[in-house]
């Protein structure tokens, strides 16, 4: 790889070192020329560029002696690299050549570097990382990536997430048989892949101080114009933008550490996203999707991979290619028991979806994606600018429903909901809970249930011990191991009733959650007004409403349906796609900001009219008017006099005619 020294470097060497200088023995010219002398030691670089304002030179002797210096150079640091270095006499271009394995060394050197908080010592070592990790290592990976599809479209894709497995689980890219016999799970290895994003954001807080640094020691000096001219044009306000993520964990990791990080999901409905997957440049099979989508969402890799550990063979439906990989991939995790873990090694786009801060619903555009491109704006110059705009009605609303489902007692999933009429007016707001007077059944406890300690939060067929329900639970011994670890936590150990109901029959039925739905509870809410009318109002949800929910909605007559998350049955397709054509519910991706990316991105940083203050230097206000209009008045005075007076002295300066005499 090939780094170009940026051309503010080489301005103030010639600056310093004019060619024409008859006190110094040194020009700019010598000193490009043999440029790669001065990375062979410590401090080397530092001569040529000082950190002092004052611009005191060291001694012109140091700077010859690294002159003198002959190829093969090398890069002072805790192990040795070799560079070649190129300079171009024509466009006095200063290029280092070096490769790409010695450039992955410096930077897990800088790593342990930052862990003991060392400053650096070559100020060329932060350009040559930023370049590295922000253009070649990128392009490299492209390119290697464009190969790699050349053999199969679908390829490249699971390569990379079986790369990323292998990360999460023993922080390795690439594992042989031979290998897995001797490796074991890494602790903290599932954070492998996001610790390394966060040390690229590291080298370029890193970078954008040293070049401040920089800035500063020259900006006394005006010979140094050119300098900070070249500078300031390549210097900008950096966003950073992290391709994908694709572990819910990993989004949490960054999320705790950057106030200023936002999640994105940019989505749409699965129809559209398989017809552009199928017609675009990649142009995956039918069988390469479901691979990438079952590796990419936990619960169906989970189902999966219990039909595999049972049937020991995957079915003849899939790809000789998506059969090999999941094979693979099933195997590794079978042999390092590895199920337990599996949301912190696998990849959970639904669960990056559900966690987002921002949601951008990609339907269908014109070839240039300007309805894209213009979502996009509006959320980047929010961030840029706080409280720039308003949120929009629909943000509003869906921000009410998010803030409504953290009210919700279920321990398997939280729904918020709110029904508005046509003009975005509230009507009533729900959540998915329990009916009023029950115990939530987040503070519900198996083993309070089974000891009897507190009657009234279980039910009589819960409380009965002649009943089916207390004798299963009875004779289930690991209720006991689980209370003395969870009590060890200070937790209880909460309980769905459907799932051991229907664990006890055998059977799959849906109707036996204690919960009423949050669309449910926002419909029942609105008997309470007196039976208000939401004929063509909307329903904003934060997961498509299921069947039953469905049919009420289709009843009251809403007009449209916003939601977050989809709902996997066939509710969408189904019930909302019955009946006149007219009368059928709309159903729309939510787009927007929500949680605390709503309440950071539409808050001002400080008051618009204090900002306005700030730039102008002065209040606007009344008082402030008229006394500008008073001084416009006098200066408009002012000058009509000044107007007046030199009419006058220019006519008395007039020489006078004389009257001639008859």
């Amino acid at each position: 790889m090939s780094f170009v020294l940026p051309e503010y470097f080489t301005k103030k060497i010639m600056m310093d070192f004019p060619l024409k200088d008859k006190n110094s023995s040194l020009n700019w010219e010598q000193i490009l020329e043999n440029l790669g002398g001065f990375m062979t030691e410590a401090d080397s670089w530092n001569l040529l560029f000082p950190q002092t304002k004052d611009m005191n030179w060291p001694n012109v002797n140091k700077i010859s002696a690294q002159i003198g210096k002959e190829p093969p150079f090398e890069i002072y640091h805790l192990g040795k690299y070799e560079f070649k270095y190129e300079y171009e006499k024509e466009s006095q271009r200063c290029i280092f050549h070096i490769k790409l394995h010695d450039m992955q060394s410096i930077m897990k050197e800088y790593s342990i570097f930052r862990k003991s908080k060392r400053k650096q010592w070559n100020n060329l070592l932060y350009w040559m990382l930023y370049e590295y990790a922000y253009n070649a290592l990128p392009q490299a990976a492209n390119e290697l990536l464009k190969k790699i599809g050349r053999i199969q479209h679908g390829l490249p894709i699971m390569i990379l997430q079986d790369i990323g497995i292998n990360l999460r689980i023993w922080g390795k890219p690439f594992v042989y048989d031979i290998e897995q016999q001797n490796l074991f799970f890494k602790d903290e290895g599932f954070l492998t892949i996001i610790r390394r994003v966060n040390l690229y954001l590291k080298i370029l807080r890193d970078y954008l101080q040293n070049q401040k640094e920089y800035r500063d020691s020259i900006s006394g000096s005006s010979k140094y114009e050119e300098c900070l001219r070249l500078l300031d044009q390549g210097t900008k306000q950096v966003v950073v933008v992290i391709d994908s993520i694709k572990n819910p964990f990993e989004s949490t990791y960054l999320k705790a550490r950057y106030s200023s990080y936002y999640l994105t999901a940019i989505y749409t409905d699965e129809t559209e996203r398989y017809n552009r997957l199928e017609k675009s440049d990649k142009s995956l099979t039918l069988q390469e999707i479901q691979t990438i989508d079952t590796i990419e969402q936990l619960k169906e890799f989970k189902k999966l991979f219990n039909k595999y550990k049972r049937d020991k063979e995957l079915d003849d439906e899939n790809s000789m290619l998506s059969k090999a990989v999941l094979e693979q991939l099933t195997d590794k995790l079978k042999r390092d028991d590895l199920v337990k873990i599996l949301p912190f090694i696998t990849q959970n786009v639904e669960q990056c979806i559900e966690s987002a801060d921002i949601f951008i619903n990609n339907h269908n555009d014109n070839q240039q994606n300007l309805s894209l491109k213009k979502k996009l704006v509006r959320y980047i110059s929010l961030i840029m600018n706080p409280g720039l705009v308003l949120p929009t009605p629909i943000e509003r609303c869906m921000q009410i429903a998010q803030a409504a489902k953290v009210c919700s007692g279920c321990i398997s999933r939280q729904v918020g909901a709110v029904l508005t009429d046509s003009q975005y007016r509230i009507r009533s707001i729900g959540w998915n809970d329990v009916p009023f007077g029950r115990v939530p059944c987040i503070y519900r406890d198996m083993q309070e249930v089974k000891q009897h300690w507190n009657l009234e939060a279980y039910s009589d067929f819960e409380n009965d011990d002649t009943d089916e329900f207390q004798k299963y639970i009875s004779q289930d011994s690991r209720i006991e191991q689980a209370g003395e670890v969870m009590r060890r936590k200070g937790k209880r150990i909460p309980f769905c009733f459907k799932d051991v109901y229907n664990a006890k029959t055998g059977s799959k039925n849906q109707v036996h959650p204690r919960a009423l739905h949050a669309e449910e509870r926002a419909f029942l809410s609105l008997a309470d007004q007196g039976g208000v009318s939401i004929e063509g109002g909307y329903l904003f949800t934060t997961s498509s409403p299921c069947e039953l929910c469905t049919k009420k909605l289709c009843f009251m007559g809403v007009s449209k349906v916003y939601y977050v998350e989809p709902y996997s049955g066939i509710s969408s397709k189904h019930i909302m796609c019955d009946g006149i054509e007219g009368r059928r519910p709309i159903q729309e991706l939510f787009t927007g900001a929500l949680g605390r990316a709503y309440t950071y991105l539409y808050t001002p940083i400080i008051s618009q009219k204090d900002e306005l203050e700030l730039w102008l230097g002065y209040k606007l206000n009344g008082k402030i008017s008229k006394s500008v209009e008073k001084k416009d008045a006098k200066e408009n005075k002012y000058a009509s006099n000044t107007m007046k007076l030199k009419k006058d002295i220019q006519k008395n300066n007039e020489p006078k005619k004389k009257k001639r005499s008859q």
